[in-house]
């Protein structure tokens, strides 16, 4: 066989090539999904262990809380100080929704920025949701969603109080700029641990003086409105 015909076999088989890997591209979005979640294989086994010298010793975790029944890639990972452990301390709460453009990545991979961060302060979670093309669009959001209100739900009655520093700057902006405002904080040691919308349950003492202070509140707001 000549050089001639060795090009021209050599050029026909990749335009073939090329041809076939565009129409592939183009029928289903399992080659890019699968080259995403290589390159983000590769990087997360390698960005990890670059934290690892940084993480501080003293951080407790609980991996792997299902937030969905029958999802097993509905997963969290919670990391916290461990001097916390066993007391009713409330933390404020960093949750961090692992990037890949929804097709590839991992909580694993921040493991480390989380523990960093918890180590500060602070209570931080990591979501895991089923990546795309497994699961299709709108699926991550509502599962993104299902996992913030579970921590609302079963971790703010430990150690996270996931919306106390965003109220509290609430109420600071609010009174600084004359808007009438009562404000209820407990503090942070309050036994029994409050969950989140601890008011709309009227068996505790807690849920009876917000309502106390709530309907305190507006009549105060009507008198004034008829002065």
């Amino acid at each position: 066989m000549n050089l001639n015909k060795v090009l021209h076999w050599g050029f026909g088989a990749a335009i073939v090539l090329t041809v076939g890997d565009y129409t592939v591209a183009q029928l289903t979005p399992w080659r890019m999904a699968l080259l995403s979640r290589l390159a983000e294989y590769r990087q997360g086994l390698a960005k990890p262990h670059r934290l690892e010298s940084y993480v501080p010793s003293g951080v407790a975790e609980q991996l792997n809380l299902n937030y969905e029944a029958g999802d097993p890639s509905a997963a969290l990972a919670v990391f916290y100080p461990a001097t916390i452990e066993k007391t009713d301390r409330l933390l404020p709460t960093t949750v961090w929704v692992h990037g890949g453009s929804w097709i590839s990545g991992s909580k694993d991979y921040i493991a480390n920025n989380l523990k960093i961060v918890a180590a500060k302060g602070f209570t931080t979670v990591g979501v895991n949701y089923t990546l795309a093309p497994e699961n299709t669009y709108p699926a991550p959001v509502r599962q993104v969603n299902e996992a913030l209100a579970y921590i609302g739900k079963n971790l703010s009655a430990g150690n996270v109080d996931p919306f106390g520093p965003q109220s509290h700057l609430l109420a600071e902006i609010a009174a600084a700029r004359g808007i009438p405002i009562d404000s209820l904080f407990f503090a942070d040691d309050y036994s029994p641990p409050l969950p989140h919308e601890y008011q709309f349950d009227l068996g505790t003492d807690a849920a009876h003086i917000a309502l106390q202070r709530s309907v305190k509140f507006l009549m105060d707001r009507n008198q004034d409105s008829l002065q």
